[in-house]
């Protein structure tokens, strides 16, 4: 089975829409409860607004963050140093993945 490449604006809606549930599981039991209350006002227009909210939550952090990363990369004086600062993330995250580890095993 082949996959078709995901093109125009429907296409990475439609790819979008799994991937969302999947990359965030933590906010699909937030979700239903969102869609319940709007299902149990029976109102459109407020399930419309719950909606709406809850997509804007979601998504304006991603935004900055993506936003805040395209600007921190075209800095010159963080450019000169990005494989240094690459090198301290990775050391960081495993060190932190360790100490979790670690943790885990001695309760």
């Amino acid at each position: 089975m082949k996959a078709k490449k995901a093109t125009g604006l429907w296409g990475a809606f439609l790819l979008g829409i799994p991937f969302s549930v999947a990359i965030c599981p933590f906010c699909t039991p937030a979700l239903l409860v969102t869609l319940t209350a709007s299902a149990a006002i029976g109102s459109v227009s407020f399930g419309f607004a719950l909606l709406l909210a809850f997509a804007l939550g979601r998504s304006i952090p991603i935004i900055l963050g993506a936003w805040s990363m395209g600007w921190l990369e075209s800095l010159k004086l963080l450019s000169r140093h990005q494989k240094l600062f690459e090198t301290l993330a990775g050391i960081t995250l495993i060190a932190v993945g360790l100490y979790l580890l670690n943790d885990s095993f001695s309760m």
